[in-house]
């Protein structure tokens, strides 16, 4: 078992159909695949009981803001939307995250006590897989 600095993380995104390169200036991402549950407690139950639905694919971006790069402003706009692959690390190409969704550039953070930031979302438009 191996365990790796996540310095060396890497987001690959394109609209679906083209194909993906490295999203620069990625500094974060969290990967949300919690399922649904729904309470089926009855009485005389001792404790709770659920039952468990289909889980969720959600992806949150952060990274920090480069004027020079339109990258995640533009595939925000893709009709189709992209196809992603999520690398915890470059140092295992092997193991990654990947599936089509939808992109959202929610905000873009001015302070001034930092640089610039924005972060994203990327939802699951059809089914993922993981390697």
């Amino acid at each position: 078992m191996a365990q790796y600095h996540g310095k060396n993380g890497v987001v690959y995104m394109a609209a679906r159909g083209t194909a993906p390169s490295p999203v620069l200036y990625q500094t974060d991402f969290t990967i949300n695949t919690a399922a649904d549950t729904d309470e089926v407690t009855h009485f005389q139950n001792i404790n709770k009981r659920y039952v468990q639905g289909i889980p969720d694919m959600v992806v949150s971006l952060s990274g920090v803001w480069d004027d020079t790069d339109n990258t995640l402003f533009t595939l925000a706009l893709a009709v189709g939307g992209v196809s992603a692959y999520l690398y915890p690390t470059a140092l295992n190409a092997t193991k990654y995250w990947y599936g089509p969704a939808w992109l959202s550039v929610n905000s873009v953070t001015v302070g001034v006590g930092g640089a610039v930031k924005m972060d994203g979302t990327l939802s699951a438009l059809g089914d993922w897989g993981r390697y």
